[in-house]
């Protein structure tokens, strides 16, 4: 499903992702973003937040832009991965396993410039059980290729 955004919805993504950034910048979380200028923190959070907003609007849920460990990206249960490789794989961290219900639902959002494509998606029992294992500045990822998601449309 592609969900086209609007100026406004852009800027709102913008607004967010700056403030997301802050949190980086000044230590707060520590994570894969180590090493990146405010400029490249700011550009990967504003793709996390079309991906948020375009599920959002997909699934007809509310998208707040608040994030933090104890929120989901959408709603009360669903959480986004975005990327801008239109090849690229639903990846998560396996430590969410230990965070996250089994049933939680994990969807991939293409970003396309100011469109995006919700991609499918797999609950987290799922990822655990098929997703691919590497490892990644110490960190093990398991990764879905898109061929394994299933429509947005089947999100329940």
């Amino acid at each position: 499903m592609l969900v086209e955004l609007s100026p406004e919805q852009m800027l709102t993504c913008h607004e967010e992702a700056v403030g997301r950034a802050e949190h980086y910048v000044q230590g707060r979380r520590k994570n894969m973003k180590d090493g990146l200028t405010a400029e490249q923190v700011i550009s990967y959070n504003v793709d996390g937040c079309m991906g948020e907003l375009a599920v959002a609007i997909a699934t007809g849920l509310e998208w707040t832009g608040v994030f933090g460990p104890d929120r989901h990206d959408v709603g009360d249960r669903i959480e986004v991965r975005s990327t801008r490789y239109q090849g690229g794989k639903l990846i998560v961290k396996e430590l969410e396993a230990d965070r996250c219900s089994p049933a939680t639902p994990y969807v991939l959002a293409i970003i396309q410039g100011s469109s995006v494509r919700v991609a499918g998606w797999r609950d987290l029992d799922y990822v655990v059980e098929y997703g691919a294992a590497y490892e990644q500045k110490g960190l093990v990822f398991l990764a879905v290729p898109q061929t394994d998601l299933l429509p947005i449309t089947d999100l329940r």
